[in-house]
């Protein structure tokens, strides 16, 4: 074992909090395939301290494990819309689990089937009832209107977060429905009918001819995109690592941003 290596390990129940975090940022940046089994072998430690380290070094792992996955999967186009947007919302509030968000959309889904939703009309009218888009591209959005669990709960969304939804509500139901952006906006379109989410699902002119349709994973680079505007926004570095290491597809790479997160200077 490199002695660099044993000396951090050695660090990681020193007294002094500033030395441990720094032994504990190196460790896992050396990302040694060593670190978890060392680490599991003093997870039960009686030493609360040095145990609380090692928790957090284990959280961290398994958390960067989860987003290589994700961009892994967002690179090679694996996943569908609707686990895509469930993964998503993790990302950003990762101390949700996919089963509780899952739970959420099942209980969507349900109230839906309640208001047999059979047809587009009864589906907007539902809808209506249950989210709303602000008007335009919203100065003040924030991640409560791009993640799925908290668009379900708060009912308000993003013009393409609630154009999402509805089109897996449309497809729950049988009824196909395509994404397109018209004059600054996402809408609905089926056919041939533009349906505006911010003009209360009001019909728009007939759409341009061969209007381009948003594939799933140009949605999901969108989602991902706007989160990751919302952390710059909020100056959260630790959501502007975690969301711009996930659309750089994990290549550690930042230096698009500017300093202090990615250049130097």
């Amino acid at each position: 074992m490199p002695d660099d290596f044993k000396h951090l390990l050695k660090l990681l129940d020193d007294d002094n909090e500033q030395s441990a975090c720094i032994a504990m940022a190196e460790l896992l940046q050396q990302d040694d395939p060593r670190l978890e089994r060392i680490l599991r072998s003093l997870q039960e430690t009686s030493d609360a301290k040095l145990r609380r380290r090692i928790h957090q070094m284990q959280s961290a792992i398994i958390k960067r494990r989860s987003r290589r996955v994700l961009a892994d999967a967002l690179d090679h186009g694996e996943l569908s819309l609707l686990e895509g947007i469930v993964r998503l919302h993790l990302l950003w509030f990762d101390n949700d689990t996919r089963a509780e968000v899952m739970v959420q959309w099942k209980e969507f889904l349900a109230d839906s089937d309640r208001r047999s939703c059979t047809t587009l009309g009864k589906l907007l009218e539902y809808f209506r009832t249950k989210l709303t888009c602000p008007p335009g591209f919203p100065e003040d959005m924030n991640a409560d209107m791009i993640c799925l669990g908290t668009i379900l709960e708060d009912g308000c969304a993003c013009d393409f977060m609630i154009c999402i939804i509805l089109k897996l509500l449309g497809e729950h139901h049988g009824i196909p429905l395509d994404i397109v952006r018209f004059q600054g906006e996402f809408v609905i379109l089926h056919d041939g009918i533009l349906y505006s989410p911010s003009h209360q699902w009001g019909t728009l002119k007939n759409p341009e001819p061969r209007i381009h349709v948003w594939e799933t994973e140009e949605l999901l680079s969108m989602v991902a995109s706007m989160l990751f505007s919302c952390a710059v926004a909020t100056d959260s570095f630790r959501y502007i690592y975690t969301i711009g290491n996930c659309l750089l597809r994990n290549r550690r790479d930042l230096q698009f941003l500017p300093y202090p997160y990615g250049n130097s200077k």
